[in-house]
């Protein structure tokens, strides 16, 4: 299987180690999400240090498993990395989303009642008037525009855009979590920003 890199986002692991959040898709335009674990741990620094937004991996389909949670069908269990290598052939990037919304609203957030009405937790999405900045807590966040919805306090999981930031147009991968925060909260997550 070869697949396209479109987002390599900040995630600790469950052991508290520094760790990525691997996404991409596929030829056909299937995203996978490469984890660790059952429970959709992150890959850990070591593995993936030489992996890069733009890089196509060739996969050996018999090193991964598909390993769905609930509000990540997209996951797959890496059982090797030996069965992974960076390779030179270029993937056509996949077609951004057309949906009205991103994830349902423009809230940066879902209830559990709203997720369970999605198939995918996982988008790419292209924004206008885009904007990181930093909130009162110092955490960066994003404004930005959709299908001329606005949207504000997304958080960033880019590595490479934890600064100011602005862009009249720009291209997102958003991403959704397993689990909701404080047992409510399913919080949207920019995992990439202008991946292509």
């Amino acid at each position: 299987m070869e697949l396209l890199i479109l987002a390599k986002s900040d995630k600790k692991c469950n052991n508290g180690t520094k760790g990525f959040c691997i996404a991409g898709t596929t030829e056909d335009g299937k995203w996978i999400r490469l984890v660790s674990d059952e429970c959709g741990d992150a890959i850990a620094d070591a593995y993936c240090r030489k992996i890069k937004v733009g890089n196509s991996l060739l996969i050996d389909d018999h090193k991964i498993i598909k390993c769905p949670l609930d509000f990540q069908p997209e996951n797959y269990l890496v059982c090797d990395f030996n069965g992974i290598s960076i390779s030179s052939k270029s993937v056509q990037p996949p077609k951004t989303s057309d949906d009205q919304y991103i994830f349902l609203n423009n809230r940066h957030f879902l209830y559990t009642n709203e997720m369970v009405r999605i198939s995918k937790s996982l988008l790419l999405a292209d924004v206008q008037n885009f904007r990181i900045y930093r909130d009162e807590r110092g955490k960066h966040k994003a404004s930005f525009s959709y299908n001329n919805f606005i949207y504000d306090k997304m958080s960033i999981t880019d590595p490479n855009y934890y600064r100011e930031y602005c862009a009249v147009n720009t291209c997102i991968v958003v991403s959704l979590p397993p689990e909701p925060w404080e047992g409510k909260f399913y919080f949207k997550f920019i995992a990439a920003v202008n991946p292509i």
